[in-house]
This record gives C-alpha cells, structure tokens and sequence, in this order.
C-alpha cells in the first residue's frame, strides 16, 4: 500500500491520515482479542 493506493484515499473520508491508517493497521494487527471488528479508526 502507498500513499497513492485507494485504501488511503477512502479513509480520508472517514477522518484519518495516511499516517494515521497506517498506524492504526500497526496496532490492529498487534492486538489478541476476540472482537474480530477491531478499534474504531480515528
């Protein structure tokens, strides 16, 4: 993914930065929880 994927772009709408999704991809994939939806993005 770079900054000129589609993923980035669609999460703009949303709030979050390029650096902030991927930030919070990081996270995401480091967390063991039953929750399988994951933390609410920015």
């Amino acid at each position: 993914m770079t900054e000129t994927s589609l993923v980035p772009e669609l999460a703009s709408v949303c709030g979050p930065n390029f650096d902030e999704l991927v930030q919070w991809m990081v996270q995401d994939a480091s967390l063991d929880r039953g929750d399988r939806r994951g933390p609410k993005l920015i």
